[in-house]
Protein backbone atom coordinates (compact mmCIF):
# COMPACT_ATOMS: atom_id res chain seq x y z
CA UNK A 1 0.00 0.00 0.00
CA UNK A 2 1.37 3.13 -0.74
CA UNK A 3 -0.38 5.24 2.03
CA UNK A 4 -2.36 5.23 5.17
CA UNK A 5 -6.19 5.11 5.36
CA UNK A 6 -7.84 7.38 7.54
CA UNK A 7 -4.48 8.99 9.36
CA UNK A 8 -2.92 11.58 10.14
CA UNK A 9 -1.48 12.42 6.74
CA UNK A 10 -5.38 12.06 5.14
CA UNK A 11 -6.80 14.81 7.45
CA UNK A 12 -3.76 17.04 6.43
CA UNK A 13 -3.95 16.34 3.09
CA UNK A 14 -7.83 17.11 3.13
CA UNK A 15 -7.35 20.67 5.02
CA UNK A 16 -5.04 21.04 2.00
CA UNK A 17 -7.02 20.63 -0.72
CA UNK A 18 -10.03 22.46 1.53
CA UNK A 19 -7.47 25.74 2.15
CA UNK A 20 -6.43 25.11 -1.82
CA UNK A 21 -10.16 25.14 -3.23
CA UNK A 22 -10.93 27.80 -1.01
CA UNK A 23 -8.23 30.25 -2.07
CA UNK A 24 -9.36 29.47 -5.50
CA UNK A 25 -13.01 29.81 -4.95
CA UNK A 26 -13.16 32.97 -3.21
CA UNK A 27 -12.19 35.25 -6.25
CA UNK A 28 -13.99 33.30 -8.55
CA UNK A 29 -17.36 34.00 -6.30
CA UNK A 30 -16.20 38.03 -6.26
CA UNK A 31 -15.83 37.37 -9.95
CA UNK A 32 -19.10 36.19 -10.69
CA UNK A 33 -20.80 38.56 -8.30
CA UNK A 34 -19.03 41.70 -9.70
CA UNK A 35 -20.77 40.39 -12.86
CA UNK A 36 -24.27 40.39 -11.30
CA UNK A 37 -24.19 44.28 -10.76
CA UNK A 38 -25.91 46.54 -12.70
CA UNK A 39 -24.24 47.59 -15.88
CA UNK A 40 -21.71 50.96 -15.11
CA UNK A 41 -22.33 51.12 -12.20
CA UNK A 42 -19.05 51.62 -9.40
CA UNK A 43 -17.45 49.04 -8.31
CA UNK A 44 -18.58 48.89 -4.33
CA UNK A 45 -16.01 50.20 -1.56
CA UNK A 46 -15.95 46.36 -0.14
CA UNK A 47 -16.29 42.82 -1.44
CA UNK A 48 -20.40 42.06 -1.42
CA UNK A 49 -21.36 38.68 -2.01
CA UNK A 50 -24.44 39.46 -4.09
CA UNK A 51 -25.25 42.93 -4.93
CA UNK A 52 -28.26 44.20 -3.78
CA UNK A 53 -29.95 45.00 -7.29
CA UNK A 54 -28.65 41.83 -8.58
CA UNK A 55 -28.77 42.31 -12.48
CA UNK A 56 -27.84 40.05 -15.60
CA UNK A 57 -27.44 43.30 -17.68
CA UNK A 58 -23.82 43.30 -17.83
CA UNK A 59 -24.02 39.95 -19.85
CA UNK A 60 -26.34 41.42 -22.34
CA UNK A 61 -24.32 44.24 -22.45
CA UNK A 62 -21.44 41.57 -23.46
CA UNK A 63 -23.19 39.71 -26.07
CA UNK A 64 -24.36 43.13 -27.85
CA UNK A 65 -21.32 45.42 -27.68
CA UNK A 66 -18.23 43.11 -27.03
CA UNK A 67 -19.37 40.39 -29.31
CA UNK A 68 -19.59 37.25 -27.17
CA UNK A 69 -21.71 35.52 -29.68
CA UNK A 70 -19.11 35.85 -32.57
CA UNK A 71 -16.10 34.71 -30.29
CA UNK A 72 -18.24 31.88 -28.82
CA UNK A 73 -18.55 30.54 -32.24
CA UNK A 74 -15.11 30.84 -33.35
CA UNK A 75 -14.01 29.25 -29.57
CA UNK A 76 -16.22 26.53 -30.13
CA UNK A 77 -14.86 25.72 -34.03
CA UNK A 78 -11.46 26.08 -32.62
CA UNK A 79 -11.97 23.21 -29.68
CA UNK A 80 -14.38 20.95 -32.30
CA UNK A 81 -10.66 21.00 -34.93
CA UNK A 82 -7.73 21.23 -32.49
CA UNK A 83 -9.03 18.43 -29.68
CA UNK A 84 -9.37 15.47 -31.94
CA UNK A 85 -6.62 16.36 -34.69
CA UNK A 86 -4.00 17.23 -31.26
CA UNK A 87 -5.41 13.74 -29.93
CA UNK A 88 -4.95 11.45 -33.17
CA UNK A 89 -1.43 13.06 -33.82
CA UNK A 90 -0.58 12.39 -30.05
CA UNK A 91 -1.83 8.61 -30.56
CA UNK A 92 0.35 8.28 -33.51
CA UNK A 93 3.59 9.71 -31.89
CA UNK A 94 2.82 7.36 -29.00
CA UNK A 95 2.49 4.67 -30.98
CA UNK A 96 5.42 4.96 -33.25
CA UNK A 97 7.31 5.73 -30.19
CA UNK A 98 6.66 2.72 -29.12
CA UNK A 99 7.88 1.12 -32.50
CA UNK A 100 11.17 2.35 -32.21
CA UNK A 101 14.27 1.41 -30.25
CA UNK A 102 14.73 2.74 -26.89
CA UNK A 103 17.43 4.68 -27.51
CA UNK A 104 15.60 6.60 -30.52
CA UNK A 105 12.35 6.91 -28.29
CA UNK A 106 14.59 9.24 -25.85
CA UNK A 107 16.11 10.73 -28.66
CA UNK A 108 12.47 11.85 -30.20
CA UNK A 109 11.17 13.08 -26.33
CA UNK A 110 14.33 14.92 -25.97
CA UNK A 111 13.49 16.45 -29.32
CA UNK A 112 10.11 17.19 -28.41
CA UNK A 113 10.80 18.74 -24.96
CA UNK A 114 13.45 21.28 -27.13
CA UNK A 115 10.70 21.84 -29.67
CA UNK A 116 8.00 22.98 -26.67
CA UNK A 117 11.09 25.69 -25.24
CA UNK A 118 11.30 27.04 -28.33
CA UNK A 119 9.64 30.34 -28.36
CA UNK A 120 7.52 30.79 -31.58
Amino acid sequence: MLGRQGGKSSGWRSFGALAAGLLFALPLLLLVSGSLRPAGSPPPPTPELLPDPASTDSYKAAVDLGGLTQATAVSLLVAVIAVPVSVLVASWAGFAMTRVSRRVSALLVGASLVALMVPI
